[in-house]
């Protein structure tokens, strides 16, 4: 009977840690997505409230994908090679906690614009690294990453509609508010994270190479770009073309609710 009993508490407990593995990523993706519906498509309406010009917004807007396409590689590149890749991600969400709790106190471009780049430098990596870590927890059923990915599609549809409501009740305060709380209990998550080790004696440089000689890839990479561009247009204008439309905060959420839903299928 003790070994029957041995038994099953060794079951149980396997299948309890398998089903965290699943559960943390989901989580983390839920929570990422959810602290960026807060805030990132009202962005542009802050920077408009502030007075800033066309030119102005247009930088602040448009800097980020730039950050993010060298900043990514090269914090992944850091991580993979001093083993730190939790202190990597946990210092990028926290930074993005304390740059979010700033910015709504900040009036000038120049310390607006810094903030901005702050923030994008240190949350480049994390999106990748949470990839790779999840990736590395779920181990053989790494064919499940499109499930757990979901999170991140139902974190940003619900809290569209969550934070739209808020912010027409509240004002643009509690949308940067919203987001801190968020994205620091989606740091207490990342702790869970586990990364695997980098295998293989290719070099990165040596690894682009080999990546870039292939056509289907380039293809791929070209097309996953040009729709990346125009996501994040949509992402970041779509609020300020409804409210010229006259539409509420509630509203604008709603759309972005709406638009999300398509993704569910996938």
């Amino acid at each position: 009977m003790p070994i029957l009993l041995d038994l099953n508490d060794r079951t149980y407990n396997e299948q309890l840690e398998n089903a965290m593995r699943k559960i943390w990523p989901f989580s983390f993706y839920f929570l990422y997505f959810a602290a960026m519906a807060s805030l990132l498509p009202f962005l542009v309406i802050f920077y408009q409230s502030l007075g800033f010009n066309g030119t102005e917004i247009g930088l602040l807007t448009g800097i980020p994908p730039l950050i993010t396409l060298f900043g990514a590689p090269l914090g992944t590149r850091l991580a993979d090679s001093t083993h730190r890749h939790g202190l990597i991600m946990g210092s990028g969400l926290l930074v993005a906690v304390a740059v979010t709790i700033l910015l709504p106190g900040v009036r000038s471009f120049i310390l607006v614009f810094e903030l901005i780049i702050l923030f994008n430098i240190f949350m480049s990596p994390v999106a990748s690294l949470s990839d790779s870590a999840t990736i590395t927890m779920l181990g053989a059923q790494r064919a499940m990453y499109g499930r757990i990915r979901m999170g991140g599609t139902l974190g940003w549809g619900i809290f569209a509609l969550i934070a739209g409501a808020l912010v027409e009740n509240f004002g643009l305060q509690i949308a940067f508010r919203l987001f801190s709380v968020i994205m620091f209990i989606n740091f207490l998550v990342s702790l869970k994270f586990h990364f695997g080790e980098k295998s293989g004696q290719t070099s990165d440089a040596g690894g682009m190479r080999s990546l870039l000689r292939r056509r289907r890839w380039i293809v791929f990479l070209s097309r996953a770009f040009l729709g990346g561009v125009g996501a994040f247009s949509v992402a970041s204008y779509l609020y300020p073309y409804l409210a010229e439309l006259g539409a509420g905060e509630t509203t604008m959420g709603m759309a972005a609710m709406i638009a999300t839903i398509t993704e569910l299928p996938v």
